[in-house]
């Protein structure tokens, strides 16, 4: 009798700590949801960045690569040619080209003797 006695006893707070129990599980529930959601909503975000870089890139194919041909050096950086319109040697000759690409690229030490030569 003093066992049921005991159990009836400690019965209210097992009850109690269930219930601080569940409240934790459902407060960790929604943590998980609003956590899940954020990944949904950055991963269709990442990809709809990845579909509009491939989208630019195919646009962009042609120009990079009339850039990348137009290099003169193999470690040059295109945004850093000179784009001047007209530049002239100590003589008044024209240095720059125009290449198939629209961009201007040096006159190699070849043509700018050729050119001195033949004039």
């Amino acid at each position: 009798m003093l066992e049921v006695e005991r159990a009836n006893q400690s019965k209210p707070e097992l009850v109690a700590k269930i219930e601080v129990a569940e409240a934790d599980l459902q407060t960790r529930k929604k943590f998980l949801d609003v956590a899940l959601n954020h990944v949904e909503a950055a991963s269709r975000g990442k990809l709809a960045v990845e579909e509009a870089l491939r989208r630019w890139r195919a646009e962009n194919a042609q120009k990079r690569r009339c850039i990348d041909n137009n290099a003169k050096f193999k470690n040059s950086y295109p945004g850093l040619q000179r784009r001047d319109p007209m530049m002239l040697d100590l003589n008044g000759l024209n240095l720059l080209i125009d290449d198939t690409c629209g961009l201007k690229h040096s006159l190699s030490n070849g043509e700018i003797l050729s050119s001195k030569l033949g004039s």
